[in-house]
């Protein structure tokens, strides 16, 4: 692991899919070396962003923007809240994603309609 030169990073991380897994660990690592965070995630079931992404311990300047990524207007709501709050992004990590383990042909439509929406709609958009 590299070791920051210094023990604050000004440059801003917008992070989507940090609820969980890889974006939650990047998360704590551009934390860790002092860098701004926007943390993007959709609502849990409670409508609440996931607990995981609210972590007082971060950072104390993180921003925590609840959306899903699957539905199209998304992109364009983060970037408005990110502008509303007068944040400049300098670096994005496009992490949002799912995929499924199953033969093909078990695998609901739905799912896989879901996964090209969020895998490759949304990046794109």
């Amino acid at each position: 692991m590299l070791k920051p030169t210094h023990n604050m990073n000004t440059q801003t991380a917008l992070i989507t899919g940090a609820s969980s897994g890889i974006g939650m660990h990047l998360a704590h690592e551009f934390a860790s070396h002092g860098h701004p965070l926007i943390l993007v995630a959709p609502l849990n079931q409670n409508s609440k962003p996931s607990p995981l992404i609210c972590e007082r311990n971060m950072a104390s300047n993180a921003h925590v923007i609840a959306k899903d990524l699957e539905k199209p207007e998304s992109a364009q709501e983060i970037f408005d809240q990110v502008q509303a709050k007068g944040l400049e992004v300098h670096i994005l990590v496009n992490n949002a994603g799912h995929g499924y383990r199953s033969k093909t042909w078990e695998v609901p439509i739905e799912k896989d309609l879901s996964m090209i929406c969020l895998n490759i709609e949304a990046p794109c958009g």
